[in-house]
């Protein structure tokens, strides 16, 4: 056995999975993993968004419709319809 083989043997390397950024308002939001990455940015900019809002950003419902002007029936539909969305392409 080469000296350069049982250096191989004996250290690791780390893979970290490449990071995706989102525009969420004035913020770029970090995203690992590269399948929803893929299917989130399937959905449309406005429903993304609120997802973003709500989950990554942590708003409540009320906050994002007063923020993207809308009531606030409207985002709870939008959030619900959008995860049906991102399931079935997550499936597909």
């Amino acid at each position: 056995m080469q000296r350069g083989d049982v250096r191989e043997q004996l250290c690791s390397y780390d893979v970290f999975p490449e990071t995706n950024y989102f525009q969420v308002m004035d913020m770029k939001v970090p995203f690992n993993g590269e399948d929803i990455s893929d299917a989130l940015r399937r959905l449309p900019e406005k429903k993304r968004t609120e997802i973003f809002m709500a989950y990554f950003l942590d708003m409540p419902e009320k906050e994002i419709a007063e923020s993207l002007n809308l009531v606030q029936s409207t985002v709870h539909y939008h959030k619900a319809d959008s995860l049906k969305l991102l399931k079935k392409i997550l499936k597909g």
